[in-house]
């Protein structure tokens, strides 16, 4: 069998799980392959029907645990058997903060090129309800209407009525909406397949960004249905986007500033994880009076305001037009001069000066082969990269380990239950 061969298969294995994978399949071997099994832990002798063949790995589903593992705990979850969304509600914490961990400096060692010191990850203190914005897809078939996330296995939906991530505003503007949308949903944006997302203040007050369709729908019994609901827009599928009800933003409360969030604005989804996260890179950076910082895929730009009270020269860079419109404004309203670029991180960091420090917090994507390209011949001192996927994390170190040396990285439990992780890694140039 050629090595990028797939087969399918429904042979019925019996195997021992080693380790968790990054992304939170488990690790077992067979015949010298590697078998991913997702929903397994680390210890489990499970029976599995092989899904999925290749020469040298295959996957497969989990038919029979024979013996459970030592970190494996029963999940909270009703929908956990099926649900495609948190991976790894099955495994405790600390399995699942050892699994993070190894996931992170596997992939730096193996993919990057060479290993990196990791420091202990920041645990999270909420394992759930701490998603402060949440996407469902609604499909309406012939009358019925699913609403919720995709199955573990196949294209299909699986209807969910709550989810144990999502902070309480969520998921009872959540309970709301499906009580008041009607029959087939004809409250919500027409159309076979929409997405709605729910994003939530620290007030509990929610915004919905709801994605597709061809008519509005009834927008005042959406908002009369959802008590906490302040701010409705819809895009629909080949038209501008339409401001439904309520105010045009979310008042947000965030990093000691009055954010007023725009409908597709970032912020990342676990308010206290995120705190900690900004606490180390301001004891990384130490004294921003006079430093001269680029915050590149920068999103509102809030941690740009928070230097530049404290005297740094920041400019950043964000392609999302309701992120940096959300930045400006708070940046006017509290005082700061922050020099906000609407614009690609690919048509402005060429003509970029000597920095004394430059963030990266790009996609989960990772970087652009044309962004790397240019971080090998920028100036800078430092490099800070933030990343949510170890693996393309580790891709672009090796892009540009010609210019930048790895120091170490620190890991963040942003996403509990989950197989990812956020890592900071902190680089400098390399020696000559």
């Amino acid at each position: 069998m050629m090595s990028g061969a797939k087969v399918m298969s429904d042979e019925v294995v019996q195997l021992t799980v080693e380790k968790i994978a990054a992304g939170g399949d488990g690790i077992a071997r067979l015949d010298g392959r590697v078998i991913f099994v997702p929903r397994t832990a680390p210890g489990d002798h499970v029976t599995v029907r092989l899904t999925e063949n290749r020469a040298r790995w295959a996957r497969g589903q989990i038919v029979e645990i024979q013996t459970a593992g030592a970190g494996r705990v029963e999940p909270p979850c009703p929908h956990f058997a099926d649900c495609g969304g948190c991976g790894v509600q099955h495994l405790d914490g600390p399995t699942q903060l050892a699994a993070m961990t190894h996931g992170i400096e596997d992939a730096l060692a193996r993919i990057g090129g060479s290993p990196v010191p990791v420091r202990p990850l920041e645990a999270a203190a909420s394992r759930f309800g701490y998603r402060n914005r949440v996407t469902y897809t609604l499909r309406r078939d012939r009358g019925n209407v699913v609403a919720g996330y995709h199955r573990l296995r196949g294209p299909l939906l699986l209807d969910i009525d709550t989810c144990p991530l999502a902070e309480a505003a969520v998921s009872e503007a959540w309970v709301a909406l499906r009580s008041c949308w009607g029959k087939g949903a004809s409250a919500l944006p027409a159309g076979r397949e929409i997405r709605i997302t729910i994003r939530a203040a620290h007030s509990g007050d929610v915004a919905f960004w709801v994605e597709g369709g061809t008519a509005a729908g009834n927008p005042q019994r959406v908002m009369n249905g959802v008590p906490s609901l302040r701010s409705y827009w819809w895009k629909p599928s080949r038209e501008p986007r339409q401001h439904l009800g309520g105010q045009a933003t979310l008042d947000e409360r965030w990093d000691d500033l009055d954010v007023p969030l725009l409908p597709t604005a970032f912020l990342q989804v676990n308010r206290e994880v995120s705190a900690t996260l900004e606490r180390h890179l301001d004891d990384q950076v130490g004294p921003t009076e006079g430093l001269d910082i680029l915050d590149l895929y920068a999103g509102a730009g809030l941690r740009a305001l928070r230097w530049a009270r404290a005297g740094a020269r920041v400019t950043t860079m964000e392609s999302g037009k309701d992120a940096v419109e959300t930045g400006r404004a708070v940046a006017a309203a509290d005082g700061v001069s922050v020099d906000a670029r609407l614009m690609r991180v690919e048509d402005g960091l060429a003509e970029m000066g000597h920095k004394d420090l430059i963030v990266l917090n790009p996609p989960r994507g990772g970087l652009s082969t044309e962004v790397a390209e240019l971080l090998v011949h920028s100036s800078a001192d430092r490099l800070a990269y933030i990343s949510c996927d170890a693996a393309t994390l580790a891709r672009d170190v090796r892009r540009i380990r010609d210019a930048w040396s790895p120091v170490f990285a620190q890991p963040f439990d942003a996403f509990p239950q989950t197989g990812h992780v956020e890592t900071v890694l902190w680089l400098e140039p390399a020696s000559p």
